[in-house]
């Protein structure tokens, strides 16, 4: 995959995912309910993986591993 497709990718990647925990945020209440927990659960998960796949593109750009 050229630097372009994989920069494309990642575009799409951001923006969906920044579209995911958008809207997740805004179903939070500020409780502590099993459904909020396990919403915040999933939104730190999501943000995470998309940390992940920011910081692999980014070694992929400078020529390292992922890891």
């Amino acid at each position: 995959m050229g630097n372009d497709d994989a920069l494309a990718d990642l575009v799409h990647d951001i923006q969906g995912k920044c579209t995911n925990l958008k809207s997740a945020a805004a179903m939070l209440r500020g409780g502590a309910s099993k459904e909020e927990l396990e919403l915040l659960g999933l939104m730190s998960r999501q943000a995470r993986s998309l940390a992940d796949e920011i910081s692999a593109y980014e070694a992929r750009r400078r020529g390292e591993r992922p890891k």
